[in-house]
């Protein structure tokens, strides 16, 4: 059994695979989908219980999916010990069945974990890298994941195109046409309107640090490099990527989660009402269709797909690249 500090417990979640899919989106899907497969081919060579720790659980979309799919995929072995820094996150999070009670998720960042060292199999983390502030909070947070685990203990973390994709950031979403030709500059029109932006700052893409300080703020090398230095090997990166219909368009022009994600993230954005936020994406995403038809009329015949390698005939949409290694 893993060594826990006091008050640390793991949670089952398998009842809970119906409160996953109300608030999953399929950039989650995505994710789940990589962190299993690469899950799955560690655990199959590991004996007895697996205790697995995750940094950064939020809500536990990710964390309820994936523990339902190993399920199904017979890893009944394993329990996720999921952490989140965020009590706002934890409030949001769905109730959990776990017996007699239902385990929140630990109110922990991902620099100090509670863990004893030595003790779990493996260290994983779902679209969370690219929110961390700097290299050296980075490399923190894998030395604390290199301390936890056993020797030749494993870790699988997701991210998503916030980090920089170089040759691949070309098909992400943002980089479509209609995002980028019509859709953001009518984002920015309503923004001007409204006080929020100017023309002296530049233009209005999520690479700006004037939108997003977060976006490109590391390349997979970046990543590569740092999770050598904390004391890993064999470290391989993998994309899947998600292929996006007309619904998930909308999700990520109109949908409020997805506008602070990606559009709202700096400082002054930030001070903007939620309300304002939303109607801003909304209205310029109608706009956006109104102006530029010919643009949505080609995205609207895509349907959502979850693929587990970047499609022969490229399109844009989201990659999700999936980086594993093994402790030293």
């Amino acid at each position: 059994m893993v060594k826990l500090a006091e008050g640390v417990q793991g949670f089952d979640t398998t009842k809970s695979a119906e409160s996953y899919a109300r608030l999953n989106s399929i950039g989650y899907d995505t994710s789940v989908k990589a962190i299993v497969d690469k899950m799955t081919l560690f655990l199959k060579n590991i004996k007895g219980h697996a205790w697995i720790v995750e940094i950064g659980a939020g809500q536990r979309k990710a964390t309820i999916g994936i523990d339902a799919s190993l399920k199904k995929h017979g890893f009944s072995n394993v329990t996720i010990i999921p952490l989140e820094p965020s009590s706002e996150q934890t409030k949001m999070a769905p109730k959990v069945d776990s017996g007699d009670q239902s385990t929140p998720p630990l109110i922990r960042n991902g620099e100090i974990l509670p863990i004893k060292t030595n003790s779990a199999k493996g260290f994983l983390s779902s679209q969370v890298l690219h929110w961390v502030t700097t290299s050296k909070k980075l490399l923190e947070l894998f030395k604390e994941g290199s301390r936890i685990l056993v020797k030749d203990g494993f870790l699988v973390h997701a991210v998503s195109g916030l980090v920089d994709l170089k040759e691949y950031n070309k098909y992400h979403f943002t980089r479509a046409p209609f995002y980028l030709e019509a859709y953001l500059p009518e984002v920015k029109k309503l923004l001007i309107e409204h006080g929020f932006w100017s023309e002296d700052q530049g233009e209005f893409v999520p690479w700006n640090h004037k939108v997003n300080p977060f976006y490109h703020k590391y390349t997979l090398h970046d990543i590569r490099k740092i999770i050598k230095k904390a004391g890993f090997k064999d470290v391989k990166i993998d994309i899947y990527f998600a292929r996006l219909g007309p619904e998930e368009w909308k999700k990520r022009c109109a949908e409020l989660s997805m506008l602070k994600m990606h559009l709202f993230k700096s400082k002054r954005l930030k001070e903007i009402p939620e309300n304002l936020m939303e109607e801003i994406g909304k209205q310029a995403f109608e706009q956006a269709k109104l102006s530029r038809s010919d643009l949505w009329n080609e995205l609207s015949q895509e349907t959502s797909e979850v693929m587990n390698q970047m499609p022969e005939n490229l399109t844009h949409g989201e990659p999700v690249p999936v980086i594993t290694a093994r402790k030293k």
